[in-house]
């Protein structure tokens, strides 16, 4: 380290050069995307806190009606949070095996990996005695 002097800092177009001395396009795209992912995630984010503002007090306005009325306005909420997550981020998803419901009273145990499922689960195991 005999030099005193300071190396140059590259700007950001040096940085994503490959060894060709072109713009290394898979670099392009990547922040492109993390860009895009971070867009859409603030945008279902955004939709979800403005459902959530509007089905809390007509949750809350739903209290003294009976459960079959309630569980079916409350669950719009679920339904639409799906539908939002489809619309912004693309998220879809199948399920196999829908065969194997039972139609009789049923305990159904989850292993839940994430909030998605918790709304997801209302739409195939609704409630079915008492409803």
């Amino acid at each position: 380290m005999g030099d005193s002097e300071a190396q140059p800092l590259l700007d950001s177009t040096e940085v994503m050069k490959n060894m060709t001395g072109k713009i290394d396009t898979d670099s392009t795209v990547a922040a492109i995307d993390q860009a895009a992912i971070v867009l859409r995630s603030t945008l279902f984010a955004l939709g979800q806190i403005l459902l959530t503002l509007v089905f809390t007090p007509l949750g809350l306005a739903t209290l003294t009606l009976p459960y079959r009325t309630r569980y079916r306005v409350i669950m719009q909420w679920a339904f639409l949070n799906i539908w939002w997550l489809e619309v912004t981020c693309g998220l879809r998803h199948r399920v196999e095996g829908l065969e194997n419901i039972p139609e009789r009273a049923s305990i159904v145990l989850c292993k839940h990996q994430s909030t998605w499922e918790t709304l997801v689960l209302h739409r195939y195991f609704s409630p079915r005695h008492g409803y």
